[in-house]
Order: structure tokens, then C-alpha cells, then sequence
């Protein structure tokens, strides 16, 4: 029990820290992205902002405990934007025609963010 009290919970707490700038970021840019397509149901940028700083904390720090191959990343998007999208899709259940609509919005965003965070990180000298 001490080693996760003074060992994990510290190491968690230091990798949601180190994170919380790249979380902010895509959040940041997934809630305008879905703001600039004018979703208006009461609440949803809020969601979209809360269930990004989620998901990107989490999957980094997945890549920072795995050993990353080549496709690592890629599957670890993968599954990002899957989860975000089905809770997207818990939150504004739309017929099956916008069901596949929001799911390449869902697809794009991610691809947006992630290319915003790349450049962002290479103009600043970071990766």
C-alpha cells in the first residue's frame, strides 16, 4: 500500500500535470472545431471540452507506459476517437444518417488536433 501512496499516485499526478498542456490544447481545439459546425444542444462544447481533457490525458499516459512501435500511436488514436465518438453519440443521439456524419467530424477533429499538437510541438522544439 505505500508504494502506490508515495510512489504511483505521485507518478500519476506528475504525468496529469506534465500533460495538462496538450489536454488543454486539443480540447481546445476539438470544442472550437465542433463550435465552428454550430452544434447548439445545451451543454455539448462543455461536454466535448471535458471528454477531450479525458481522453488525452489518458492516452498519454498510455504511451508513456507502453512500448510504442510503430503503430502504437495510431491504434491509441484509433480507439480515442472511437470512445469519444460513442460518447458523442450517447450525449446527442442522432439518427443513423448524422450518426455517420458525426462520426468523420469526430474523425477529422481528432486528425486536427493531433496535427495542431505535432506542429506545435516541432515549432517549439519539444519533440
Amino acid at each position: 500500500m505505500d508504494k502506490i501512496v508515495y510512489y504511483y499516485i505521485p507518478l500519476y499526478w506528475e504525468l496529469i500535470k506534465a500533460f495538462a498542456f496538450t489536454a488543454i490544447l486539443t480540447a481546445a481545439t476539438e470544442t472550437l472545431f465542433f463550435y465552428f459546425l454550430k452544434y447548439s444542444k445545451k451543454h455539448f462544447l462543455i461536454f466535448i471540452f471535458l471528454i477531450n481533457i479525458f481522453t488525452n490525458i489518458i492516452l498519454n499516459i498510455f504511451i508513456s507506459f507502453a512500448k510504442i512501435k510503430t503503430h502504437t500511436v495510431l491504434y491509441a488514436e484509433i480507439i480515442v476517437i472511437l470512445v469519444e465518438y460513442f460518447l458523442i453519440l450517447l450525449y446527442l443521439k442522432p439518427n443513423l444518417k448524422n450518426s455517420l456524419i458525426l462520426l468523420i467530424q469526430t474523425t477529422f477533429a481528432n486528425i486536427l488536433s493531433y496535427s495542431i499538437g505535432i506542429l506545435w510541438f516541432s515549432l517549439t522544439g519539444t519533440i
